[in-house]
């Protein structure tokens, strides 16, 4: 269970970096605290939101597929915030879209682990899994803190890119079943 936990590390360190990385690189623009409060509260605003989207997930493709594609588009959205954040109207799109992705992502492995998992070891399952997207914040800020503060931001980018996106790798080791055999318009009236 430990070790099916580990892409958790993932969610967390994008959330990581918009909770405290993204605002460390938002003062020195000149952005009021109260305008990046604003800002990180609309970017992590999908985590209310994006069940609305979540009967999705069932269609067309398994839920590994899902939980590779978003995750590698928020973590690319976070590496390319690092190199390119010029207005805070853009940092706001890019950032909720990645978000939004990593939510997904979270959405795809619940449904993914509950179909593999027992339902006597989801407690433990949960307590890996938060485990680990607490541990993924703390990760992500240390990473993504220490690379915009010492290193150019291609450089940057990349160490956050190939950090956030390492705890997928354990993805072909999971088992993953076939997607149900549903229309998405089937799936969103049962919804």
């Amino acid at each position: 269970l430990w070790i099916l936990s580990v892409p958790w590390l993932t969610y967390g360190m994008v959330g990581g970096f918009i909770i405290v990385t993204l605002p460390q690189m938002l003062a020195p623009q000149g952005v009021t605290g109260g305008r990046i409060a604003v800002a990180v509260a609309v970017m992590l605003s999908p985590m209310f939101w994006n069940f609305l989207l979540a009967p999705f997930l069932d269609v067309r493709f398994n839920r590994r597929t899902y939980a590779v594609a978003f995750g590698v588009l928020a973590v690319a959205a976070t590496a390319l915030t690092v190199i390119h954040h010029p207005s805070l109207v853009e940092v706001e799109c890019v950032m909720t879209g990645s978000f939004l992705a990593i939510s997904l992502f979270g959405a795809a492995l619940g449904g993914w682990y509950g179909s593999i998992v027992e339902k006597r070891h989801n407690s433990r399952l949960g307590a890996w899994c938060t485990i680990y997207n607490i541990g993924g914040d703390g990760i992500g800020i240390l990473i993504s803190g220490y690379a915009v503060q010492h290193l150019p931001p291609l450089a940057a980018a990349a160490l956050v890119l190939v950090t956030f996106l390492a705890p997928l790798l354990i993805f072909p080791l999971i088992p993953a079943p076939p997607p149900d055999e549903v229309l998405a318009s089937e799936n969103f009236r049962r919804f």
